[in-house]
């Protein structure tokens, strides 16, 4: 090799980027990962919000999911793209204003993401204790806007943080650049700020997280030891105070025939309310007796299809629960090597050595774990989700219809 000090200017150039084409050839099953997530991400984030939005009837548990994955859209469309770019540069990377964006837009995400999964857990724990309340729409509308607020005030420092920095190459005397922390920016206490930051976000995450879910693990736990014939038989216990005898002849016929004599009875109270009152008030002890009995039945019965109704209501929602418990965990799971890779390199603790080629792969996937969050939502969705999958069959059907009618169309044009 050729002493560095007697290479021009377009030798150096010559030997920077060879060096740049072998350290980008270590880095190709990063890129392939980046890859991966950038065509499930975009394809399988566009889904959930085209089917949450249009083809789902709208709840707030619904417009967190659309929020969720209009962040994750954001973070696949733009964050992957300058990634590749950045390893595929690694010592030749001159953008300095794309690596400034695609750090504010990433800092963006995880933090909106991360508040989110927050106010998720808080919504479950609501939905869980107080079934028979909503959650306002408007309200979650408002929340989204105000977090997204937060996320930008939090994400401004990455403009100042990142952007172009000079690194050392292989060859002694010959210098790179990267999209890493700024140049004017090394030395400073704004790195360990922003990164003190995103610690604080992601560790009263891992802390409300933890309380919630665990309180809704314990209420859930509670209630299903409650089953419907302990349901139903203190509802007749109830209903039927004094008509103990009556309630333990009443059969599934018997249920039949109340739905019919209910039904009837509404009828002819919007048809004659007046004959009605008139009919009641010649009623003999015994009429009055059994019509009593009758109406006291019929009560136990609407009081039993309204509990079995809000016991639907409540599988639906714990079943939406779990789905939130593993998105939060998936997305808790794949940033904490992120923060732990960021926070070892920054304490000099442990991939320093980047000539390595394991430790350079190794470190490169740690701070690019956080997209395996970006993709993974919509397939916890159609894993767990039926009327998601349901929905998604339903629209791929539609596309290959769709395409098989325009190629026909095409072939008979020619």
């Amino acid at each position: 090799m050729p002493n560095v000090t007697e290479l021009n200017d377009d030798e150096r150039r010559a030997q920077l980027e060879h060096i740049n084409r072998e350290k980008a050839i270590i880095a190709l099953p990063i890129i392939i990962y980046l890859c991966l997530v950038l065509l499930v991400g975009i394809i399988g984030n566009s889904l959930v919000v085209y089917v949450y939005h249009y083809r789902l009837r709208r709840s707030p548990s619904r417009y967190f999911i659309i929020y969720l994955a209009v962040q994750d859209l954001l973070s696949c469309s733009l964050g992957c793209p300058i990634e590749i770019v950045d390893l595929a540069e690694p010592y030749v990377f001159t953008a300095t204003w794309a690596c400034k964006i695609m750090r504010f837009v990433t800092s963006v995400t995880i933090m909106s993401s991360c508040f989110i999964l927050i106010c998720v857990s808080f919504d479950r724990f609501y939905k869980i204790c107080n079934p028979l309340k909503g959650f306002p729409i408007r309200k979650v509308k408002l929340v989204f806007l105000c977090l997204t607020c937060l996320s930008v005030l939090l994400s401004w420092p990455a403009f100042v943080v990142f952007g172009k920095r000079t690194v050392e190459t292989e060859i002694s005397g010959i210098n790179g650049t990267e999209c890493s922390t700024s140049d004017g920016i090394v030395g400073t206490s704004y790195p360990i700020i922003y990164y003190v930051v995103l610690f604080i976000c992601y560790l009263l995450l891992l802390i409300i997280f933890g309380f919630f879910y665990a309180r809704i693990g314990y209420e859930i736990f509670k209630r299903k030891r409650l089953s419907v014939r302990d349901t139903w038989t203190a509802g007749m216990r109830n209903a039927n105070d004094g008509n103990a005898k009556h309630s333990n002849r009443l059969s599934t016929e018997g249920l039949e025939d109340m739905s019919v004599v209910s039904s009837q009875t509404e009828e002819n109270t919007k048809e004659a309310p007046s004959r009605k009152i008139s009919e009641d008030t010649n009623f003999s002890p015994n009429q009055k007796s059994q019509t009593q009995r009758k109406t006291t039945s019929l009560d136990a019965l609407k009081s039993f299809k309204v509990k079995i109704s809000f016991g639907r209501m409540s599988v639906r929602t714990v079943r939406t629960t779990v789905v939130f418990f593993a998105v939060t965990v998936a997305f808790v799971v794949s940033f904490m090597p992120y923060l732990i890779a960021n926070i070892i390199k920054f304490k000099k603790l442990a991939f320093t050595d980047t000539s390595d080629r394991s430790i350079y792969v190794i470190y490169n996937f740690c701070v690019r774990s956080y997209f395996v969050s970006s993709c993974i939502n919509p397939i916890i969705y159609g894993a767990m989700n039926r009327s998601f999958r349901k929905e998604c069959k339903y629209t791929f059907r539609r596309i290959i219809q769709k395409m098989c009618f325009c190629s026909r169309i095409c072939v008979d044009q020619h």
